[in-house]
């Protein structure tokens, strides 16, 4: 009996191991990072990517445009890594995947210098979902691997996504113990856990009204909150992840500079606010929105203070540039006519600088 069932056994096992190459290893192989000296798995980076949008539904005026990313992962005309002078970083709100490039703020400002007869070369780095871990980990995994990268600047467009940082997002990828360098590996070069990541990530952005979508309805009715919102009130609550997020800020400025590079922090603002002759206003009976503005305004009072600390150069947005209706098709992400507004505005300080 057992030598009958012997072809049987074999021939199930070849088919298994069949299976298993077809559906596992060889799509590993192709959409993974596993042979690649540039572990991008773990940065969510795109690369020779190009698609189109229909982005009429998101906001007034939208419509198909193309959305495309190099072999750097890069976003933006540029001839060699060599030759780019502003490298913008950031999350999905300096991506801005669904605006057309030159619509960008980073299209904006690019116009904006040569128009002034400063030609510089700015290209975007903004990646889906990144926060300053996702930053760091650029300069460790991404950055120096790119051949002659040296720009000038490196606008640090960030703090949103800090804001709703996990503590499994801070965990250390470079424990010694072999069961966990396995488990970081497959999490950093896998193509099946990648999109589970982009999932997962997608979720949670969903959840923290992050993600492109959750716009404020066309007649939100805006009013003073009253009492007026004291962000430092609330700074206890948050104390230790103001403090790590701070501690990365200071990092992400010597690792900028490592790269030979000006360090620009730029603090975020929301769309779910407005601030009018100082007085922040607030979609009527929207508890989230007050407690969003409450935190991004200490994240973003961390990024000033440490930019002042490091001595780098220092731009509140948040603060300083005022935004209306229309300039934000969800509670984050930017229309065009905002990225307008973003790109004109960092033009304006930043232009004497160079």
């Amino acid at each position: 009996m057992g030598i009958r069932w012997k072809p049987t056994v074999t021939i199930v096992a070849i088919n298994a191991v069949l299976i298993v190459l077809a559906v596992v290893v060889v799509p590993e192989l192709i959409f993974g990072t596993w042979l690649s000296d540039r572990q991008f798995g773990i940065l969510n980076l795109a690369r020779d990517d190009f698609r189109t949008f229909d982005t009429g539904p998101l906001y007034e005026g939208g419509g198909v445009i193309t959305y495309a990313r190099d072999h750097n992962g890069f976003r933006g005309p540029y001839e060699t890594p060599a030759k780019i002078d502003i490298l913008a970083m950031g999350g999905s709100t300096t991506n801005e995947q669904y605006v057309a490039e030159e619509k960008t703020w980073v299209g904006v400002l690019r116009q904006n210098l040569a128009a002034a007869g400063r030609p510089l070369t700015v290209v975007n780095a903004g990646v889906e979902g990144h926060s300053t871990v996702g930053h760091l980990k650029s300069f460790e995994l991404s950055f120096p691997r790119i051949p002659g990268l040296k720009p000038r600047f490196v606008i640090a467009y960030i703090g949103l996504n800090d804001v709703v940082l996990e503590k499994a997002d801070l965990e250390d990828k470079g424990s010694a113990k072999f069961w966990q360098k396995v488990r970081h590996a497959v999490f950093n070069n896998s193509a099946y856990f990648q999109a589970f990541r982009l999932v997962r990530g997608l979720y949670r952005a969903r959840n923290a009204k992050l993600a492109h979508a959750f716009a404020l309805p066309a007649d939100t009715v805006w009013v003073e909150a009253d009492p007026q919102p004291r962000p430092a009130d609330h700074a206890g609550e948050l104390r230790e992840r103001l403090a790590a997020y701070g501690s990365r800020v200071r990092l992400l400025a010597d690792r900028i500079r490592s790269l030979g590079a000006t360090p620009v922090f730029v603090t975020q603002p929301r769309g779910d606010h407005r601030v009018r002759d100082g007085k922040v206003l607030l979609p009527r009976a929207d508890e989230a929105a007050l407690r969003n503005y409450v935190r991004i305004a200490l994240f973003n009072e961390v990024t000033m203070a440490v930019c002042r600390e490091v001595k780098a150069v220092c731009i509140d947005l948040a603060r300083d540039l005022e935004f209306g209706d229309g300039d934000h098709y969800d509670r984050a992400h930017t229309t065009p006519a905002g990225s307008r507004k973003i790109g004109d505005f960092l033009f304006h300080a930043l232009v004497p600088l160079l």
